[in-house]
């Protein structure tokens, strides 16, 4: 480069310089917090401000020393169940008993989560948070929720098969829905996943007017793994049903009330609806095999776009308790309501219909009664209205405060046991994780005081929860949670869940 040439270089470089410095006859109060002469007030340590909900988790006691791959054990389940009578003749032995054994095997599944922290984010963090520590401390309070949702509704086993095909009934009022046009509904039942992970509708308006948009039913999907490989994620959804017959709109603008009977093992029932065959998208979920259509989706998903055959189980997680209540021949109380609603008794004794019956169900079956009801917030803020609102006076509720306060609400979080025997008083407890429409009864402890069972649930563990740091091969810090075992119910029988349960 020549001497001039150098020269007008320079002059360019020089003037960009003064055209980048502030020229002003004093300084004023900067407008930006990172511009001007301004110090910058960042509090160090990033603030921790996320919900983590483990109540089954905390729940439930850890046992390490799983070995091989499943756990095994046998089980008496019923002594004399043919009631061999006692009585015996002059000088003569009596009958003998006999007893129900049952072999009982859980394979191991292995759960993990990563995350990982480049050396630039390492180096940024300097002087404000120590990013790596935060890195591993989000890792396992995610793992905490992900085992929370494992524990309740992992399912590597229950396959919920074609969702039964849907009838609908017209009706001229309820919606916007043209009058005199056919419309076709096709139905697909919903794993406990697929009520947690699919996207709802969004509705805007409300009652008659009420218009969905939007919403998606998770599909099963291809995860990139930490390693470079790969694994297929299924278990959100059955296979889809026949569409309905046609089913045409008389008089007015109005609506469609449309059902099926129930699926067992479905947490929820996601409704895709068309003016024609072929056309049909997703309307909305629900957690009862019963709905209203009052207006079309335009935006929603299309039922053709999955949901030809059944994927519904996951082979990579271990079952959760509603699955394995849900499994045929547990001896588990089960009872779906079809979409009815909650009842009072009515008696007075502030009492839910359905609860009072599977409670009598459980002593009358296994002569026991669950500690606790889990409820998703919907249902326990619609079961509280029930008892309130239906019974013929306010005798067994106690309304009290300091004098002169003036309090509003009631919360539903005891329901105390109408049979008498056993425990006596059921904790009431709201689930974020519960999808609405669903109710758990749990058994915190042993209800037989003279089994050699000391926890009818627990974590039959091979490894319990351990960080693995990853050898670092690339600008990267590599951490994972884990944990290695399975969910063991030694007696479902002393747990139960409602399903299809409405809202109202």
């Amino acid at each position: 480069m020549g001497a001039s040439n150098l020269s007008e270089v320079l002059a360019l470089i020089k003037a960009a310089q003064q055209n980048n410095i502030a020229k002003a006859a004093g300084f004023t109060g900067p407008t930006n917090a990172v511009q001007g002469i301004n110090e910058y007030d960042l509090e160090p340590g990033a603030r921790l401000l996320v919900p983590v909900t483990k109540l089954l988790r905390d729940m439930i006691p850890r046992d390490v020393g799983g070995m091989g791959i499943q756990a095994n054990w046998r089980s008496i389940t019923a002594v004399n169940p043919g009631g061999t009578n006692p009585g015996v003749s002059d000088g003569q032995r009596g009958g003998s008993i006999d007893q129900t054994v049952t072999n009982n095997l859980a394979a191991f599944a292995h759960l993990s989560l990563e995350n990982f922290v480049t050396f630039d984010a390492d180096l940024a963090a300097k002087g404000f948070d120590n990013v790596r520590a935060l890195a591993v401390q989000d890792l396992l309070w995610s793992f905490f929720e992900a085992e929370e949702r494992t524990i309740l509704g992992g399912n590597p086993s229950l396959s919920l098969g074609t969702g039964n095909t849907p009838t609908g009934t017209p009706s001229t009022t309820g919606g916007t829905l043209a009058a005199g046009t056919t419309y076709s509904v096709i139905v697909v039942p919903l794993t406990y996943d697929g009520m947690v992970w699919s996207t709802f509708p969004t509705i805007t308006g409300s009652g008659a007017a009420a218009v969905p948009s939007g919403g998606a039913v998770k599909l099963p999907y291809t995860r990139n793994n930490a390693d470079g490989t790969t694994d297929t994620i299924n278990g959100f959804a059955g296979q889809k049903s026949s569409a309905s017959s046609a089913i045409t709109t008389t008089g007015t603008t109005g609506s469609i009330a449309v059902s099926c009977a129930a699926t067992v093992g479905a947490m929820g029932y996601a409704w895709f609806v068309g003016a024609t065959a072929g056309t049909e998208k997703l309307n909305q979920i629900t957690g009862a095999p019963s709905a209203t259509i009052t207006a079309l989706n335009s935006t929603g998903q299309l039922a053709s776009a999955g949901f030809a055959s059944d994927l519904s189980t996951n082979s990579l997680v271990y079952a959760g308790l509603l699955t394995q209540i849900l499994t045929s021949g547990s001896g588990a109380y089960v009872q779906d309501l079809g979409g009815a609603v909650l009842t009072s008794n009515g008696s007075g004794f502030g009492g839910i219909s359905q609860i009072d019956t599977a409670l009598l169900a459980f002593y009358n079956t296994h002569r026991l009664v669950p500690t606790h009801i889990f409820m998703n917030g919907v249902d326990q803020v619609n079961a509280g209205h029930k008892i309130l609102n239906g019974n013929t006076n306010l005798a067994p509720f106690f309304m009290g405060g300091a004098q002169g306060d003036l309090g509003a609400g009631a919360q539903f979080t005891r329901y105390r046991n109408p049979v008498g025997y056993g425990n006596q008083v059921l904790e009431v407890v709201a689930h974020p994780f519960l999808p609405q429409g669903t109710i758990l009864f749990y058994s915190a402890r042993n209800p037989y005081p003279l089994s050699n069972v000391a926890q009818v649930l627990k974590m039959k563990l091979q490894r319990d929860y351990y960080q693995t740091e990853w050898p670092v091969i690339t600008r990267k810090y590599t951490y994972a949670v884990s944990c290695d075992g399975v969910l063991q119910c030694y007696f479902p029988p002393a747990f139960g869940c409602i399903t299809g349960v409405g809202n109202g």
